[in-house]
């Protein structure tokens, strides 16, 4: 296995999998490299407007999750391989988180802190506990470089799903 490829299946399986289990508009997920990145997990989000005029409690949970889903991926990759981990890998989950954050009420540093610290601890227990789950799909991503929405959705759910697709040589992965 070549372990570069390893951290970005887990990187992107953390995203992933965080994605899923919020119920967030996944696309592709690939650990395919485009020449910007090494890997991707492709969100249909509704334009920030619409988040922003909604009930703020109900505005505060889905950029708490948008934050968690960007944090995720560095994590997955963390508790795969800690030295796998550099901090300009994930530059740009960083950048997607900061612009969430903005979006939430944290007046002063102290708070932000805070605020960034319990979505960090509540991002790793969240990787921890769907840790099976990340696993099969970075599993899956390593076999086959790029899935669908739905076949990461299946390797989520069913450790199987994708022994009975490739016995019956009914997936589109040639």
């Amino acid at each position: 296995m070549n372990h570069d490829r390893a951290f970005i299946a887990y990187h992107e399986a953390g995203h992933a999998v965080a994605d899923i289990v919020f119920e967030h508009d996944l696309g592709a997920v690939t650990i395919e490299p485009d020449g910007e990145r090494a890997g991707g997990v492709e969100i249909n989000r509704p334009d920030d407007d619409d988040l922003r005029y909604q009930d703020a409690t109900a505005s505060q949970v889905k950029f708490e999750r948008r934050i968690m889903s960007s944090m995720a991926g560095e994590i997955a990759q963390r508790r795969f391989d800690p030295a796998s981990v550099d901090p300009d890998h994930a530059a740009g989950d960083r950048v997607f988180a900061a612009d969430y954050f903005d979006e939430l009420d944290t007046p002063t540093d102290e708070i932000f802190r805070a605020y960034h610290h319990l979505l960090t601890l509540r991002t790793e227990y969240l990787v921890e506990k769907y840790w099976p789950h990340i696993q099969r799909v970075a599993i899956r991503l390593l076999d086959y470089g790029t899935l669908t929405a739905d076949e990461a959705r299946d390797a989520f759910v069913d450790p199987l799903a994708f022994a009975g697709m490739a016995a019956t040589n009914g997936t589109s992965h040639g």
